[in-house]
């Protein structure tokens, strides 16, 4: 019989033994969390839980970091996986060695599946109440929707409702039992239905300050919710979330007087595996010639590096305070973005000006007269949002979604340090959905992405 094990494999262990202040508790299925404070600690794990997914992946494959000359190892073997990502090579996760880009989600997710579903009936300690059970729950829910949000845009199409219902998605894994028969892939549509479902159920139940800044609060689910109808298509049902998001934290630090209070503006932490883009990994020409020279995200959040061959980089600077959840200027430019798609074009400049008032020196507001046209408008603000949002790495995501308009498509082109080898990737290909890992189909019957 196919078991759930080979989708946690390799990381139920890392998964229970990681948690900061909760290191005695076994896996589940050898000691089960018996009161709701183990629950509670279960959401305190230092790396599977803080951590989500593998940024070299999305990094590597998009285009606004380039692996550096030294980057690249021996162009000459087969096996390279920093070559074989840039490349996007039909042969991608191939081998049997397992892929944070899979496992990590799903080890995350089978650690809020057993919260979400058992912390309820858990026994009451000193210094918990019943009300403590159901904020708990919600927090688990609220990261449980993210995984799978992470999981779907990475090895399904981009949502599109005249698709989602047949398209492809992932295993919907909803209990914490490694005996239980591994599901088929889900349709991307219940993907995304059951992400909605778990983030609105718990909004309600969330607390507005969070436990801590790994922990979700009402503004983290609302800024969620706000991103997910965003890549639905949903755009007034993006800006309402978008509103209450704001309504919980509206804070924007001032990057041209320093960043010292940068994190203030993080609904809540939740960071990648450490990779190219993370540690500080050279910007591609394209990123850096859409920066006004003064800038501040360009001036304060990178550096010049000196690149293996002895060439100059800019580079952006590590910094633990980096995260994949939305932010308060992402949420604002969601904003933006759905109100030029729907016509409103002055409550887009608005939020643009939210934003870069905090972020270029001597900032002069943009005005209506700034456009000849909404596509001029568009334009500018997807931009804005790639300026803003590159260190958090969802610019793999945001090409998916963006092909599906032909105004909005990329076609992609890597090349290599020699200058003259290069690779191409066109708004149609099948290479922009990752393949499921060998080493999950070496235990699962799921059928395979297809790759050019």
């Amino acid at each position: 019989m196919k078991k759930i094990f080979n989708i946690y494999v390799f990381s139920i262990l890392i998964t229970f033994t990681s948690c900061d202040d909760y290191l005695d508790v076994e896996p589940i299925g050898l000691v089960v969390p018996e009161n709701v404070e183990h629950f509670d600690l279960l959401l305190n794990g230092e790396r599977n839980i803080v951590f989500t997914s593998d940024q070299d992946d999305l990094v590597i494959s998009a285009n606004d970091f380039v692996p550096g000359t030294f980057s690249f190892g021996n162009l000459d073997d087969p096996s390279n996986q920093t070559l074989q990502l840039f490349s996007w090579n039909s042969d991608l996760y191939t081998d049997s060695d397992p892929k944070q880009i899979w496992s990590l989600p799903y080890a995350n997710i089978y650690t809020f599946n057993s919260v979400a579903n058992s912390v309820e009936n858990a026994s009451l300690v000193p210094t918990y109440v019943e009300g403590d059970k159901v904020r708990i729950k919600a927090e688990a829910q609220t990261q449980r929707a993210f995984e799978y949000w992470m999981l779907v845009n990475s090895f399904a199409k981009q949502y599109d409702a005249s698709t989602a219902a047949s398209d492809l998605g992932v295993p919907l894994v909803t209990t914490a039992d490694v005996s239980q028969t591994t599901p088929q892939r889900s349709t991307v549509q219940e993907i995304y239905d059951f992400i909605l479902k778990d983030l609105e159920e718990a909004v309600v139940n969330l607390s507005s300050e969070p436990v801590n800044l790994a922990r979700p609060s009402k503004g983290a689910a609302y800024a969620m919710l706000s991103r997910v109808k965003l890549y639905m298509g949903a755009y007034a049902e993006a800006i309402t979330y978008a509103d209450l998001a704001l309504a919980e934290n509206s804070f924007i630090a001032d990057y041209t007087v320093g960043i010292d209070d940068l994190e203030d503006e993080n609904y809540m932490r939740k960071m990648m595996g450490v990779g190219l883009g993370y540690r500080g990994g050279p910007l591609t020409s394209s990123l850096v010639n859409i920066f006004d020279a003064t800038d501040a995200r360009l001036t304060e959040l990178t550096r010049d590096n000196f690149n293996g061959d002895g060439t100059t980089i800019i580079t952006s600077i590590f910094t633990q305070r980096v995260t994949i959840w939305p932010t308060v200027p992402e949420v604002h430019l969601i904003k933006a973005e759905c109100n030029v798609r729907l016509n409103n074009d002055s409550a887009a400049i608005d939020d643009l000006n939210t934003v870069r008032v905090k972020r270029i020196p001597a900032y002069t507001n943009l005005t209506d007269a700034d456009f000849v046209s909404n596509a001029e408008l568009l334009a500018f603000t997807l931009e804005e949002k790639r300026r803003e949002t590159f260190r958090m790495n969802l610019r793999w995501f945001e090409l998916k979604r963006l092909n599906l308009e032909p105004a909005t498509a990329t076609t992609l082109v890597h090349t290599l340090p020699d200058g003259v080898t290069s690779f191409t990737l066109t708004p149609g290909a099948n290479n922009w959905v990752f393949p499921i890992p060998q080493q999950v189909l070496n235990f699962a019957d799921l059928e395979q992405n297809p790759r050019d």
